[in-house]
């Protein structure tokens, strides 16, 4: 029972205001009912859990569910136990409610939320098309001009978004796009940085094209969540294709094989993933190509260079490649990570290579010039609406993206390329920045993006025990070092010890 009332008061905390009778506000108070897009939509949303009889649901000003959800149409509760002053004293807490979040509070949610809103204007114009562009390949493609229609849109959007954050200042400008990237963060697993978004726009154009593509880069950087956003623009019903590469993968897990139907028990053909992207027009992800034997790739070869309309071979019989088909590939490449084969240049030759690689590239990482590790961070601190978690300490926080940042730069690029920044620095095991081989990382793991994001997405949550984003750092300290040894974590330090 208490946990039914519970329910219903959370309701109507989120929604507009009820016309019932609301104490007199005091001198100078400006309340009235917001109306705004979040508040309507929360009303339709509960239309469409099956409160329909409400009048006027979602119409400023007009919103009587708070009503409904607590009085009978002869004003007696409708809920057992809330008879009496009760429903009276619930609108009268809501209110003072809504009073709080929208006029004490509301200028800056207010602008947060008109700055999100113009990113989101960007990306479902950018969205609209690149789904017109993958629908139409069956079509032969977009035309020039109706590329030109929609790219003008983006525009538009563009600049209705400067115009925007130009009324605000840049704090409100900085947390209204990480609500903008926490929503895309929880819908997509993917925030659109500059850098993101042209990977985003080759592969539509290789996926228009029938062109296989590899994303290669390091740990931990989004290359398989793109592809998945990808997938999800062409078959949005259809859960991604997507098959892990291993030591023990077998040239069928390309075409397919014979299999044990569970149901009938008898043996019949089963399509691989690749062959039933081949058929529907989807893409594929062989994820961790190069974690595979060689011999076993060169089965690819052929598939690699076939277009839409050509036949793809199985033991079943041919498939016809329907358009939209495109092989996708990851790889981790270098002798960073163990078991991972190198893949000959005619392999490579058949593909288009995506490089991905951490933000902020820099020679001098122990500064604090890193924008887009910044954005990823407090893309993980903030809520939908972009309000900071109470429990995340803005100094962790940058702590935090800072040993990120440092770690990621110092464990991919060569020793001679930061060797400036190293001068003075007392490095583990008694080497010397002079015996260092320049052509090698100074570290031999680093904090990626995903850990970073992982890390502050639990402590922003707040409800475990002893989880901060300072325990996340430690947590993240220890795993950079193999047990009983702490020489990343010492080059880390040392060097974040070192003034810019």
């Amino acid at each position: 029972m208490f946990m039914h009332i519970i329910e219903h008061l959370t309701k109507l905390v989120y929604n507009c205001q009820s016309v019932m009778e609301r104490p007199k506000p005091a001198k100078g108070d400006s309340y009235a009912c917001p109306g705004t897009a979040r508040c309507g939509q929360i009303c339709r949303g509960l239309g469409r859990q099956g409160w329909k009889m409400a009048a006027n649901l979602g119409e400023p000003g007009k919103c009587q569910t708070p009503q409904y959800l607590t009085l009978d149409d002869n004003g007696k509760g409708r809920i057992p136990g809330l008879d009496g002053e009760l429903p009276d004293r619930l609108a009268q807490g809501l209110a003072d409610y809504l009073r709080e979040y929208y006029v004490e509070e509301g200028p800056e949610r207010s602008a947060r939320l008109e700055i999100k809103t113009g990113f989101q204007a960007v990306q479902a114009d950018r969205n609209e098309l690149y789904k017109n562009m993958l629908a139409a390949i069956k079509d032969g493609g977009l035309s020039p001009e109706e590329i030109k229609f929609y790219q003008d849109q983006i525009e538009k959007a563009k600049q209705n978004l400067q115009e925007i954050t130009g009324k605000y200042e840049l704090e409100d400008a900085m947390l209204g796009r990480a609500a903008f990237d926490r929503q895309c963060l929880d819908e997509y697993g993917v925030i659109f940085t500059d850098d993101m978004l042209a990977h985003v726009e080759r592969l539509i154009n290789n996926a228009a094209t029938g062109r296989p593509s590899m994303l290669q880069g390091d740990k931990g950087i989004a290359k398989t969540q793109v592809v998945k956003y990808i997938s999800q623009l062409i078959a949005p019903n259809k859960p991604p294709l997507i098959d892990s590469v291993h030591g023990d993968t077998m040239a069928h897990t390309f075409t397919g094989k014979q299999n044990q139907d569970e149901a009938t028990g008898r043996v019949v053909w089963q399509d691989s993933k690749l062959a039933v992207a081949a058929r529907e027009g989807r893409p594929v992800l062989l994820d961790e190509a190069n974690f595979g034997d060689p011999s076993v790739l060169a089965a690819l070869h052929d598939v690699l260079l076939l277009k839409p309309g050509d036949k793809l071979s199985t033991e079943n019989g041919d498939i016809e490649i329907q358009p939209g088909f495109m092989v996708c590939m990851t790889a981790n490449e270098g002798d960073r990570y163990q078991n991972r084969v190198d893949l000959d240049a005619a392999f490579k030759d058949r593909l288009d290579v995506i490089s991905f690689m951490y933000p902020d590239q820099s020679k001098r990482p122990h500064t604090d010039n890193m924008p887009e590790t910044i954005r990823l961070a407090f893309a993980a601190a903030v809520d939908n609406e972009g309000t900071l978690s109470a429990n995340v300490d803005i100094k962790d926080l940058m702590d935090l993206a800072r040993m990120a940042h440092v770690s990621q730069q110092l464990y991919t690029q060569r020793a001679q390329n930061v060797r400036t920044i190293l001068s003075g620095i007392n490095l583990p095991n008694n080497n010397t920045v002079s015996s260092m081989l320049d052509d090698r990382p100074v570290m031999t793991n680093c904090i990626s993006p995903r850990d970073m994001i992982s890390a502050i997405l639990l402590a922003a949550r707040g409800n475990l025990t002893n989880v901060t984003i300072k325990t996340g750092l430690e947590a993240l300290f220890r795993k950079l070092d193999k047990d009983g040894d702490d020489y990343n974590r010492r080059i880390l330090t040392a060097l974040y010890g070192k003034k810019s």
